[in-house]
């Protein structure tokens, strides 16, 4: 009855936050009754002892707390309100403090997406080690299907991915058919919150995706020099001073501007050579201040850097 009174109002609008968060908590309820539960309970009993639980599920638990602390917190007062007094759905009652929108470093939020896609990895790759893991996982989906209909275990597990990005569209479609002007205020300081709490995480995943990157591209690269080879004439001192600054680390920030170094492009071309007119195959790896240039190592799955006077070519 409260909902049908604000056709055409936000009350709808309000209605969609509810059924969705209702929605998304029970799902994650299904994850961890069923799923997680299961799993457990086979290491109780000696099976799959090698799979780390928290590999696969991350910090699950914990983010069924931060919504159900929402729920707690700003939905059952707005629901409990409305029945109460018979008045409409008051917007206001969603902006009460919760820790669900809390910028927070340690956020649990901020720990599943991060991880997130390093938790993808190790399923797949223990399905390929183990077998039973593989059954397990299979069953998951079965089960998954079975109470939430077509759905499978990577539709599941990114799904708190997917939730925390629909809250500002959510919040925002309240704000559009709010007319109260206090109402209003109070609603769009709510959907600035919140998307200073999404930016913050997805700023936190794209560096942590970044700093992936880097390190797949540190692992495939055997060395390379900051410097030019110095002669064999050389005496200490000169050698010591050139190897202060002959450190080189991709994954150290950029220096001067302080911010993280960023992967753009990889390309395979041929490299000139000056000396015996001669081509050679090379790869180049371009970053957001320098430009990498390596060449296959024979004999190795690594590549090292070139011969040339310097496989670092700086682009500030």
């Amino acid at each position: 009855a409260v909902v049908s009174t604000q056709s055409g109002h936000y009350g709808r609008d309000i209605w969609e936050l509810i059924t969705t968060e209702h929605n998304h908590i029970t799902i994650i309820s299904t994850v961890i009754n069923s799923l997680l539960t299961c799993l457990k309970e086979l290491h109780n009993e000696n099976f799959l002892t090698k799979i780390n639980v928290h590999d696969v599920f991350l910090n699950i638990e914990r983010i069924r707390e931060v919504h159900l602390a929402f729920w707690n917190d700003c939905i059952v007062p707005l629901i409990d309100t409305a029945r109460d007094t018979g008045e409409l759905l008051n917007p206001e009652l969603l902006t009460e403090s919760s820790i669900l929108f809390e910028e927070d470093l340690n956020h649990p939020l901020f720990e599943y997406c991060i991880k997130y896609i390093e938790s993808r990895s190790y399923i797949k790759s223990q399905q390929h080690k183990n077998n039973d893991f593989k059954e397990y996982i299979n069953w998951c989906s079965n089960e998954i299907r079975v109470q939430h209909n077509k759905l499978g275990v990577d539709d599941i597990l990114i799904k708190p991915i997917q939730r925390i990005q629909k809250y500002p569209i959510l919040i925002r479609d309240i704000l559009r058919k709010t007319s109260d002007d206090d109402t209003r205020s109070v609603i769009a300081s709510f959907l600035e919150k919140v998307k200073v709490f999404v930016e913050a995480l997805n700023r936190r995943k794209e560096e942590k995706e970044e700093q992936q990157k880097i390190e797949g591209i540190k692992e495939r690269i055997e060395s390379y020099s900051v410097l030019p080879s110095v002669s064999n004439n050389t005496n200490d001192q000169i050698n010591q001073i050139l190897n202060k600054y002959n450190k080189f680390d991709l994954a150290d920030k950029v220096p001067l501007l302080n911010t993280q170094r960023k992967f753009l492009h990889e390309t395979s071309c041929k490299l000139d050579s000056k000396l015996d007119s001669k081509t050679q195959d090379v790869t180049m790896f371009l970053f957001s201040d320098h430009i990498l240039v390596t060449r296959p190592n024979k004999g190795s799955k690594k590549e090292k850097s070139t011969d040339c006077d310097s496989a670092l070519i700086p682009l500030l």
